[in-house]
């Protein structure tokens, strides 16, 4: 990953391609193992990580803008061709940038991403390339989680459960930062995905103590259900 100043940290990019292809080794070597193995049928499911703390945020998400690492760069410029059907004239009305072309296109910067227009809110005629930008990050996120617990599925026939630590969007909305900085954003597509069986997080911080409530910090009940 690769913050905003220049300064790069030392774990992967979520958008990164050989990322991507190295996990899915790995994951297929480790439950490959363990499904071959006397205890197999000890073991109902895997909850499968990524990224920091192993709950699927990007690598320093925490520590200032992310990821402008030409993994990211690359990746949204195909994503946006995605987005955008293919047509540069679609791009640049949505972004208003009369000259921007999906091979020049850039990560937007903090002056756009960290401010609002109207209190919450975003305007979309001034915002939208930060609009796209938080959008890209959580689709590159949920993509991840889908991926890899359809990885599982796949080695196992169907017959273990697979889950993830993901959406804490409600114990993030109170910093504007993390909520557009952490790839959280893609909860629909998680919920809505045939391979993702649970969703699980540590009790929230604020209320884990003796006497407390121990809170789920992935909220939407009614959603999950």
């Amino acid at each position: 990953t690769q913050h905003e100043s220049g300064s790069r940290g030392p774990q992967h990019s979520m958008a990164s391609r050989v990322w991507e292809e190295t996990y899915e080794r790995m994951l297929r070597d480790l439950v490959g193992h363990i499904e071959s193995s006397p205890y197999a049928d000890r073991v109902i499911g895997y909850q499968l990580a990524g990224g920091k703390s192993s709950e699927w945020f990007w690598w320093g998400f925490d520590k200032g803008l992310i990821d402008f690492s030409p993994a990211a760069k690359a990746r949204f410029r195909e994503w946006l061709g995605d987005r955008y059907s293919g047509s540069v004239d679609k791009l640049r009305t949505a972004w208003r940038q009369p000259e921007v072309t999906f091979e020049s296109a850039e990560p937007p910067p903090g002056t756009l991403r960290e401010t609002t227009e109207y209190g919450l809110f975003r305007d979309a005629k001034v915002a939208q390339p930060a609009i796209d930008y938080v959008r890209f990050l959580s689709d590159m996120t949920s993509h991840n989680i889908i991926r890899s617990c359809r990885i599982v599925k796949e080695i196992t026939a169907g017959r273990k459960i697979a889950g993830v630590l993901y959406g804490y969007m409600l114990h993030f909305a109170h910093c504007r930062l993390l909520v557009s900085n952490e790839g959280m954003c893609g909860f629909e597509q998680v919920l809505n995905s045939p391979y993702v069986d649970f969703l699980s997080s540590p009790p929230q911080y604020e209320r884990r103590r003796g006497g407390h409530e121990g809170l789920f910090q992935t909220g939407y009940f009614g959603s999950i259900r």
